[in-house]
């Protein structure tokens, strides 16, 4: 019997590869569970169910930091990259070997398996589905690719420095240097322009107001225009791109304004949103905003806001010039739904009335991206005892003599000399029938009939022409032109 070595890519004896190195293993595999292909060379060597590979311990007991797995936890077709992360159930990808995406709970691995020398990988393939219930990503690949995930105990300190300064230091937000710059400005100067634009579309660029501060985001109005464009197509990329995706849907979040949404006054309500939205976790600085309290201010609206799983948003505590709004950036066109009217107490202006709404996806794919998760079948592993390797080499042996048994039987059905009798019999009738043929005729193979031979005919004809072509020896003087064939005269010097 014989086992696959993945690294050196060849056979191995099963009993050789074990008595070489106690670190050495063996890996039992269905073949049917996960439809391995046979090997050209295999033929009939191995009629085993088992796919057989010679490894080392260190692959199932100490696995590589890359090889480390988490199952993705997705909600509206979006990674939870956090509580993805923060999973402390981890899995051994052993696929890499195998040419197969398995994966093994690395807590099912008991301390008993250590002392075992073989193995069985048992695989259940039922659970697979389309809806991303089996997917993984290794969390090394996880961690590099969200920069803030290894910095919460330095984060956790900084906060507690600062919490009398009430800035927000939790969240980790992190960009290149063209993004940070483009959030940065947009807080200070182009939330106006920008938001204006998404809403009224190209007439905004033919008011008043356009017309006297054009020169705040351009030399020209043509140049205020494209940069506004250009600003915009930043604020698109953050959010598609490098901002976190929501995880807490549980955490409250307010906008004041100081004119309300339109069409959107009861229950049930949905509007979409074509602007940037900034809303904050400050309740008292949505108070100031809506001018609640404020004489010669528009009093409107207060809205108590929950944000579904899955929805960008950028935290501005480190790109905004206003840190004590505690501002959170939300992208463009979301979906707001109203719940219900409520009211919130306030220390000097009681109990003030709120609109409780919920912001979402318009659909799961607005900002999807590539999550890097992967279907991996999950495999238990179990030991296998050492009489393994005994009773495949008893099937083996009885496979080999059912082989040679039904060889035996076939042999004399299948050389039956009938043709070659009947053709013996007519190679002797044609041998006593032969007879010679006369000349200028010859005996056809196929039906033994003579025949005139017209084309030998042809050729001792056309053999006197090539003869009568040949010309005379030229004379002295003068020698043969080889195109022409003609007699010339040589020039004598």
């Amino acid at each position: 019997m014989y086992g696959y070595d993945p690294i050196f890519l060849e056979k191995r004896k099963l009993k050789e590869w074990l008595d070489e190195s106690d670190d050495n293993i063996l890996v039992i595999f269905d073949k049917h569970s996960l439809k391995f292909s046979a090997s050209p060379n295999s033929g009939n060597e191995n009629k085993s169910q088992d796919k057989v590979f010679c490894l080392k311990k260190q692959f199932l007991f100490n696995p590589e930091i890359k090889d480390i797995y988490v199952k993705c936890i997705i909600e509206n077709d979006q990674l939870m990259v956090k509580k993805t992360y923060a999973n402390k159930t981890t899995y051994n990808n052993i696929g890499y070997y195998i040419n197969k995406n398995v994966v093994i709970d690395i807590k099912t691995i008991k301390p008993a398996l250590h002392n075992e020398r073989i193995f069985k990988v048992v695989i259940n393939t039922e659970n697979i589905d389309e809806a991303g219930e089996n997917k993984y990503i290794s969390k090394e690949t996880l961690a590099l690719s969200k920069i803030g995930l290894f910095k919460t105990k330095e984060i956790n300190v900084l906060d507690k420095k600062i919490t009398k300064k009430n800035i927000p230091y939790k969240e980790e937000v992190y960009f290149e240097r063209l993004l940070a710059k483009a959030l940065l400005d947009y807080s200070y100067k182009w939330d106006g322009p920008i938001n204006s634009y998404l809403r009224l579309g190209l007439p905004y660029f033919l008011t008043p107001i356009f017309n006297d501060t054009y020169k705040v985001y351009g030399a020209t109005k043509k140049e205020a225009l494209f940069a506004i464009f250009s600003k915009i197509k930043d604020l698109d990329r953050a959010f598609l791109e490098a901002a976190p995706r929501h995880e807490d849907s549980a955490k409250i979040y307010y906008r004041g304004m100081k004119q309300p949404f339109e069409n959107f006054t009861k229950e049930g309500d949905s509007i979409t949103v074509q602007n940037f939205m900034s809303i904050t976790t400050n309740f008292k600085v949505a108070v100031g905003f809506s001018g609640i309290g404020k004489a010669g201010y528009s009093k409107c609206c207060i809205y108590k806001i929950w944000i579904s799983n899955g929805v960008p948003y950028v935290n501005m505590v480190n790109t905004t010039k206003y840190k004590h709004e505690n501002e959170t950036l939300l992208p463009r066109n979301l979906k707001l739904t109203f719940i219900k009217k409520s009211t919130l107490p306030h220390q000097f202006y009681g109990e003030i009335p709120v609109i409780v709404i919920s912001v979402s996806l318009q659909n799961n794919d607005q900002f999807k991206i590539p999550s890097g998760c992967k279907k991996f079948y999950l495999g238990k592993l179990i030991g296998v005892k050492s009489s393994y390797l005994d009773s495949i080499s008893e099937s083996k042996t009885k496979t080999k003599t059912k082989i040679k048994t039904k060889k035996e039987k076939v042999m004399p059905a299948i050389i039956e000399p009938t043709k070659v009798i009947i053709e013996k019999k007519r190679t002797k009738k044609q041998a006593t029938n032969l007879k010679r043929c006369p000349n200028g005729t010859r005996k056809n193979k196929i039906n033994g009939l003579c025949e005139s031979i017209s084309t030998n005919s042809i050729k001792k004809e056309k053999e006197p022409l090539k003869q009568k072509t040949k010309s005379k020896r030229c004379p002295n003087g003068s020698r043969k032109n080889k195109i022409s064939g003609l007699c010339e005269k040589t020039n004598k010097i």
